[in-house]
């Protein structure tokens, strides 16, 4: 007669409820019943890849109430340690506190790496403008020149693109208009506090116009490549002033000639100097 009350508990005690969450590169889950065999309760584990480790968290429900969280260095030792927690509380002998990480000391560079993913990109900026260049060197004299500006700019890397527009200047019996001359450049441009200082590799193509006083015209090509300083000033939240040295090299070095020989040759390094004002988005 005892052994009926008896055998109708153990048929109506209540399976061990185990939620098991994983990703599915670890989702290699262990028997319940062969973790905690007869016994009853409730618990819940996590696991978790975080930076080349694993988050190991067990919190239990019943028979105690507890967590225990751990941290190890692969999926399968993962696995071994959230069975063995499992095991241990099914028995009660689970800590009734909440015990802290013990994380594996990580390398160095770790926390760094870290910080760094967390740091939103910073965006791309645009700057216009408009002001007044100097070339020195491509003729006689020194040639004034209006100037466009635009530079495209992130953190300390920056593109820019200059348009000029030149004057006629008499050359013996001949007047050059200096029509149009884009120039390209590609700079590195550190930041010394607000002001941006750098330097830029630039390559440009321009076009002459050359005319007598008699009345013939004919155009001319002029390409160069060389090296530039940029200083770009803050002046107010969006406002930029831009100063601009260079020196280029002509690779194509356009002659002017009559029918008494030459009268002036490109020669073979020129010089650049540029004052712009901008508005930075």
């Amino acid at each position: 007669m005892i052994l009926a009350p008896l055998a109708i508990a153990l048929v109506s005690a209540a399976p061990f409820e185990l939620e098991w969450e994983a990703p599915a590169s670890c989702s290699n889950r262990p028997d319940t019943v062969e973790l905690v065999g007869a016994a009853t309760g409730r618990a819940e584990v996590q696991l978790r890849e975080r930076e080349a480790q694993w988050v190991v968290t067990v919190m239990f429900f019943e028979p105690t109430e507890g967590l225990r969280r751990v941290v190890v260095a692969s999926c399968e030792e993962a696995i071994r340690t959230a069975g063995l927690i499992v095991k241990l509380g099914s028995r009660g002998e689970f800590a009734t506190k909440r015990v802290e990480p013990t994380a594996a000391p990580p390398s160095e560079p770790r926390p760094a790496m870290i910080a760094h993913h967390d740091e939103p990109t910073e965006p791309w900026k645009l700057t216009v403008g408009a002001g007044a260049a100097l070339d020195v060197g491509t003729l006689p004299l020194p040639e004034p020149r209006l100037a466009l500006t635009g530079l495209l700019s992130r953190a300390s890397l920056g593109v820019a693109a200059d348009v000029r527009f030149g004057a006629a200047q008499p050359v013996a019996d001949a007047r050059v208009l200096h029509l149009v001359e884009l120039q390209a450049a590609v700079c590195v441009l550190p930041s010394v506090g607000q002001v941006r200082i750098g330097s830029c590799v630039s390559s440009s193509v321009g076009s002459w116009r050359l005319s007598t006083f008699s009345g013939a015209a004919k155009g001319l090509l002029v390409a160069s490549s060389g090296l530039q300083a940029r200083v770009l000033i803050p002046l107010s939240e969006h406002v930029e002033a831009g100063v601009l040295a260079g020196v280029r090299l002509n690779l194509i070095r356009p002659m002017l000639r009559d029918d008494t020989g030459s009268l002036f040759e490109t020669p073979l390094a020129v010089g650049d100097l540029q004052l712009t004002l901008g508005w930075r988005w």
